[in-house]
């Protein structure tokens, strides 16, 4: 039930929080290159990077997750070949706040791509991210709908939206 094959170096199922670790040069086929996790997560003060996946480099969430809170972490240079080179949220409301996308790249959402509402992302800065698929996808840095007090620099997209696309 909701269970994908993920997860290069972590997949959970359950409630897990993880703090100060460093998550890196892992990958999968699936979801979740450094991480794949469900229903309700803590990520804090953690280095994820050089994570590869076709769906969230980084990070990416299952159909069974309920809640997760990232935040204080750095994502940087993970790749995806779908969505979310840093992060993909594609079915659980996740907070994400203090965290660092840099130099993160995939079809869509190079930094993070969310499709999910009620997902806030919140005093983040967005380096050098890149999205390589055409329009509709873009969003070098992100694509979501809820950001407020975020830096995008330098962030490239092959489409629409270098620094960030909002679907919605």
């Amino acid at each position: 039930t909701g269970i994908v094959s993920g997860g290069g170096g972590i997949y959970s199922t359950h409630d897990l929080t993880i703090d100060g670790c460093t998550i890196s040069s892992n990958s999968t086929a699936g979801y979740g290159g450094g991480m794949f996790l469900g229903r309700s997560s803590t990520i804090t003060n953690c280095s994820v990077e050089m994570n590869e996946s076709n769906y969230g480099g980084g990070m990416a969430d299952d159909m069974t997750a309920n809640a997760n809170v990232i935040t204080h972490s750095l994502f940087k240079g993970n790749k995806a070949a779908g969505t979310g080179g840093g992060i993909a949220i594609g079915y659980a409301q996740t907070a994400v706040e203090s965290c660092m996308f840099t130099s993160n790249s995939a079809g869509g959402g190079g930094g993070v791509s969310i499709a999910v509402l009620n997902s806030p992302v919140r005093n983040c800065q967005f380096y050098a991210n890149s999205a390589t698929n055409g329009a509709p996808f873009g969003g070098g840095g992100a694509q979501g709908i809820d950001f407020a007090n975020c830096i995008f620099s330098n962030n490239w997209a092959a489409g629409i939206g270098g620094g960030v696309v909002a679907h919605g």
